[in-house]
């Protein structure tokens, strides 16, 4: 498993973590760096607590009382793989860069590529190096739009007038109130004039 996992500076501001009692919280957080690179945990309480606080003297009754307040926010969820058992991290992907070009470093046994990862229903698109023919689509994409527009010229949602920026292989729409960024649904060649 990784030695490192990131976490978000939202974790704190979570109203799902917020629900969690302080062992909880800890507990969770803890758990993150110690999952697979599929967000799955082991099912077993006992290696659980092993694993994550190992040096608290907490019993195993109160560490799984723990564990139902993690899975009854939503935080984690059950997940069956063949006749094996896991918990795994809802939006483990959503905080998560993973080396695509690398083997999944997993639980499950007989996985070897992401390919599989998402065949068993995991979302992964936006994370992570992205394939090489997925950079080679977005960047042709970028360059044709860019090319038809001048070089010192501003993207504007053409019906609203704010000002519009490519990031992360999208458009995103910059509200004037300096809100946060929205992204942006329309069609790039329709919807985006330039000044």
């Amino acid at each position: 498993m990784a030695q490192k996992r990131m976490i978000d500076k939202k974790i704190s501001v979570s109203e799902q973590v917020s629900n969690l009692s302080s062992l909880g919280k800890v507990i969770f957080t803890w758990s993150i760096p110690h999952a697979d690179d599929l967000g799955l945990l082991p099912f077993s309480s006992k290696t659980l607590k092993a694993m994550i606080i190992p040096m608290s003297e907490m019993s195993l009754s109160v560490f799984e009382t723990k564990i139902k307040e993690i899975i009854d926010q939503g935080l984690w969820k059950k997940f069956e793989y063949g006749e094996n058992k896991y918990y795994r991290i809802v939006k483990f992907f959503n905080h998560q860069t993973l080396k695509k070009d690398r083997k999944p470093n997993t639980l499950l046994e007989n996985i070897t590529s992401w390919e599989q990862v998402e065949g068993l229903g995991f979302h992964l698109e936006d994370n992570g190096n992205p394939r090489e023919d997925k950079i080679r689509e977005d960047k042709l994409r970028e360059d044709k739009i860019n090319s038809s527009s001048p070089k010192k010229a501003k993207a504007f949602y053409r019906s609203t007038g704010e000002e519009m920026r490519f990031s992360k292989r999208k458009w995103w729409v910059i509200p004037e109130d300096g809100g946060r960024w929205l992204e942006f649904a329309g069609d790039p060649k329709k919807d985006i004039e330039w000044r």
